[in-house]
């Protein structure tokens, strides 16, 4: 094999050291089970919100899933077990999987009998995005390795990202017409979730061979059950099937549409609509897709053309500046319909200096007076290369400030052959959450003359600053 296959070889390791941070008090295997992502690849979901996810074995869901733990990485964060650079800054749309079945947190064991038994992970996005994701499990030397369901390009040099998809992640709502008694008449439509596996085709687990998908698996996904539940409006969505109420009603096989009958939400809390999903031929212990249901009643109608209705989320109608796609500006106005005014990806107000992240020139660096050079990002001027003796060289640099941080990305760059990154992902910033500083080291190959190599400090909106040539220190 070649390009990023050459790298599955060093895969044993990665997940021994995986296994060797873990150690909870109670396990539900008895020992290690690494599940997660190993590589430099990840899931493109929105992940400016807290990702829900959940994992469970095919053949028994209530028996062996993933409990209350939490499977998904939004950013690199090593107090929260997320060791995957390919994880990525805040609101980056870099999702990525990392866990450990061996945590108390989890439910059952999917190794029965030294045997591997195929598992399920569910994602959903904050935009209502899903993703589905079959393992099993069989080959020791891979375990249950993402990147297996992952594509790889036609050269098998990279492992291609996969996709949170809109089909089957969120029902759309046709209407919502209040009875008589209080009740909600709810008309949904539901779609059969993409289910992405170490079998399909052009996958990592089809490029390796057979011993990934001895059971030949098929997902032929289809709608199931229909269920709600009553949950917090803000924070990550239970999405354990087990501890939602089935509403009985059922999708018509044609068109995918069905009507559900619930009392409305109280006051604070959210009304939930979704359902599970045939996998493999059996019931997803997961919500696949759901929906937040209004209150009172609406219609699918689209009054001001904005592409989105009341029964879709959009909660001035005759406003087209107002959606729930809408960015959030300082206007005083609730643009995006999640009940909160003036709001950004870093939350209301994170740095508590009493102005909103949407008018904040500088979300989260407390500036009360808004000077416009609070809160300027900062990098020493300085990239230094240290040579060693084994044919490669540290590169350092270090930042005062991190505000507006995307990444980092090494630059080598010669006049006369031009300039290539050196890095196969970007450098996730440290601190771009609490807009302090940090110092930051990174291996390049050993040169005459460091003068070549650069510092590259992306920022979230696309700007990138060139910092160097390295100075070299010996």
């Amino acid at each position: 094999m070649k390009g990023c296959c050459r790298r599955l070889a060093v895969v044993a390791i990665g997940w021994a050291c995986l296994a060797a941070g873990s150690s909870p008090a109670r396990a539900s295997c008895p020992s290690p089970v690494p599940l997660g992502h190993l590589y430099d690849s990840w899931l493109a979901c929105a992940d400016s919100a807290p990702v829900p996810g959940f994992a469970y074995v095919l053949a028994d869901p209530a028996g062996a899933n993933s409990g209350v733990a939490d499977l998904t990485c939004e950013t690199f964060d090593p107090n929260r077990n997320c060791f995957t650079p390919a994880s990525g800054g805040a609101a980056d749309g870099r999702l990525t999987i990392y866990t450990d079945w061996f945590n108390r947190e989890f439910i059952g064991c999917p190794i029965a009998q030294d045997a591997p038994q195929r598992i399920v992970i569910v994602a959903r996005a904050g935009d209502g995005g899903s993703i589905v994701v079959s393992l099993s499990g069989a080959d020791p030397g891979f375990g249950y390795l993402v990147e297996l369901a992952h594509p790889v390009t036609a050269a098998a040099d990279a492992i291609l990202p996969l996709s949170c998809s809109d089909r089957g992640g969120r029902p759309r709502i046709l209407s919502v017409t209040q009875l008589p008694d209080g009740r909600l008449a709810s008309a949904l439509r539901f779609d059969a979730p993409v289910v992405h596996s170490d079998c399909d085709p052009g996958s990592l687990g089809a490029l390796i061979g057979p011993q990934t998908c001895p059971d030949g698996f098929r997902a032929d996904p289809s709608v199931a059950g229909i269920y709600s539940s009553l949950q917090p409006c803000s924070g990550a969505t239970d999405l354990d099937a087990s501890r939602w109420t089935d509403t009985g009603a059922r999708a018509d096989p044609f068109t995918g549409e069905a009507t559900v009958i619930l009392a409305p939400p109280p006051a604070g809390r959210c009304l939930y609509v979704g359902n599970t999903a045939l996998i493999g031929g059996r019931e997803s212990g997961a919500i696949i897709g759901l929906v937040d249901l209004p209150s009172q009643g609406c219609t699918d109608a689209d009054a001001d053309g904005d592409g989105s209705s009341g029964c879709s989320g959009d909660c001035d109608d005759a406003n087209a500046a107002v959606h729930p796609a809408a960015p959030e500006i300082c206007d005083g106005i609730d643009n995006n319909c999640n009940l909160r005014v003036d709001d950004g990806p870093e939350g209301l107000d994170p740095d508590d200096d009493g102005v909103a992240s949407a008018c904040d020139t500088c979300p989260t660096v407390s500036n009360p007076g808004q000077e416009p050079t609070a809160c300027a990002s900062q990098i020493i001027p300085v990239v230094d290369l240290e040579y060693s003796s084994r044919g490669s060289a540290i590169l350092t640099w270090t930042t005062y400030r991190e505000v507006g941080v995307a990444g980092f990305e090494i630059v080598d760059f010669n006049p006369q052959r031009g300039g290539r990154i050196v890095n196969t992902a970007t450098i996730p910033c440290q601190q771009c959450v609490t807009a302090n500083g940090a110092t930051y080291s990174f291996t390049v190959p050993k040169r005459r003359d460091g003068r070549d190599f650069y510092v590259g400090m992306t920022m979230r909106d696309g700007r990138t600053f060139l910092f160097g040539p390295a100075r070299v220190t010996r």
